[in-house]
Parts: C-alpha cells; sequence; structure tokens
C-alpha cells in the first residue's frame, strides 16, 4: 500500500459513486412509505383511543332553564330533552343507548316520554 491509512480514506470518498436520480426516486418512495405508515398506525391510534374514551366516559347532562315570557301557567315546568352526538354503531350499540335512555328518564323524573 503505498498511501497512508488516513490517505486511503479521503481517495475512497473521492472515488465514491455519485448518487443517481434512480437512489434519489428510491429514497424519496421509502420516504413516503414511512410517512404513510405513520399516518395510518397514528390515525387507528387515535380512533381505538377515542373509541376507548366513548365507551367508558358517561353521558353529560347539563341543565339550562329558559324563561319565556307570557308562557301559559299549563305549560309552566315543561321540560325539554335535547340529545345529540350518540355515534351509533360498532363501538356505541344498544346498551350505550339504554344507559342514555335510564339517564333521561332519571332526569326528567317521570315527567318526559322517551
Amino acid at each position: 500500500n503505498l498511501l497512508p491509512d488516513h490517505h486511503l480514506h479521503d481517495y475512497k470518498d473521492k472515488n465514491e459513486t455519485k448518487p443517481t436520480a434512480n437512489n434519489h426516486q428510491q429514497k424519496t418512495e421509502e420516504h413516503e412509505y414511512w410517512i404513510v405508515t405513520c399516518s395510518l398506525l397514528l390515525s387507528v391510534a387515535v380512533v381505538f383511543f377515542g373509541s376507548m374514551i366513548a365507551l367508558l366516559d358517561d353521558p353529560v347532562v347539563n341543565r339550562v332553564t329558559v324563561n319565556i315570557p307570557h308562557l301559559s301557567s299549563e305549560n309552566d315546568g315543561f321540560r325539554i330533552v335535547q340529545i345529540s352526538d350518540l355515534h351509533i354503531g360498532f363501538t356505541i350499540g344498544k346498551s350505550r343507548c339504554q344507559k342514555t335512555v335510564n339517564l333521561v328518564n332519571k332526569v326528567c323524573d317521570g315527567s318526559c316520554n322517551v
């Protein structure tokens, strides 16, 4: 070997092949693959944990009193129940709906028809 070891490294670096368009395209495809894979995994995690929270979380009751001037006395104490965002489907089924109906009945104290 005619070159000392520290010069041999410089010689190898100078003679390495330059990246080609094909190498660049391959690296870009690998990068895109990992972005898509990570995005999918994150989406699955968000849906999974969101579903678990929905299953474990109890429905929320907000009581709002609305004063209506000139309301007839026969309608005094009239109650309206508004239910939203049940998202009934794969993860939230009949038992969750029944739990919500039971809660509405409890809040209405028997004065609502569900």
